[in-house]
């Protein structure tokens, strides 16, 4: 809409009329509100979906292979029946590294947008896992199965030590580039360490307080070496608007 003022003369010299216009926007109807609200939801849910992707492949074979022995870290150990290798898997090194990549993506995305994918990730992995069971069921033994309490304990600490490795991260950014991916990834594993070694190991008679020990030792090496791979990875992954500088 335009309004117009007229003219006022002064002296000689006369103004010309100011001219203005006001732009009103339509207010949407039910239906516009409630398409554009679905449009919303849709490529928030693709976009969550897409970094699960991420994740899944890490997630899923990580609960795949449980069952065999990781003998990378065995030189950690002071004597031979505390090798690692007797007490971790492959599975288990696979989610360590799923912890590191949790911190790169929250990097890039933010620890909201990670949290979330990776809680669809893990439904993924159990929808998935469960319709394997159910396929092979017929050729399964009962030792083929870890024990519930195992598992449940093992899949509930990782989702937790994953969510609270970015947490970490996205609360520690912003200061010396190195503190928040060491911070991230060594509380990440801390946090793991004392939900899983007492929950599925307490009670047991297994060491289980020199395990996670030793766990904790190797957790935090990997979390030094990580500063090592983080720090060039700064110029390649870059946050989006709000969420830090280039070299934070």
């Amino acid at each position: 809409m335009a309004a117009s003022k007229p003219s006022k003369r002064l002296g000689s010299e006369s103004i010309e009329p100011m001219v203005t216009e006001r732009f009103y926007d339509r207010e949407l109807n039910s239906r516009e509100r409630a398409v554009r609200g679905l449009r919303a939801t849709l490529q928030g849910f693709l976009k969550a979906l897409a970094l699960a992707g991420i994740m899944l492949p890490l997630q899923l074979f990580g609960i795949l292979t449980l069952d065999l022995p990781l003998s990378l870290f065995d030189a950690f150990a002071p004597t031979q029946g505390l090798r690692p290798s007797a007490w971790m898997s492959l599975g288990e090194g696979l989610l360590m590294l799923l912890v590191l990549l949790t911190i790169l993506m929250t990097r890039r995305w933010g620890a909201g947008a990670v949290a979330g994918s990776a809680l669809l990730g893990w439904a993924l992995t159990f929808s998935i896992i469960t319709m394997l069971i159910v396929e092979l069921a017929p050729e399964l033994q009962d030792g083929d199965f870890p024990s519930g309490r195992f598992i449940s304990v093992l899949i509930i600490s990782w989702v937790a030590g994953q969510l609270f490795a970015g947490r970490v991260f996205d609360i520690t950014r912003g200061g010396n580039w190195w503190k928040a991916p060491f911070f991230g990834a060594a509380f990440g594993y801390g946090f793991q360490a004392l939900i899983y070694f007492p929950g599925a190991f307490a009670g047991t008679g297994a060491p289980w307080l020199w395990w996670m020990l030793i766990y904790l030792v190797i957790t935090t090496a990997i979390s030094l070496a990580f500063v090592l791979i983080y720090g060039p990875l700064r110029r390649l992954i870059v946050p989006k608007a709000g969420l830090g500088g280039r070299f934070d």
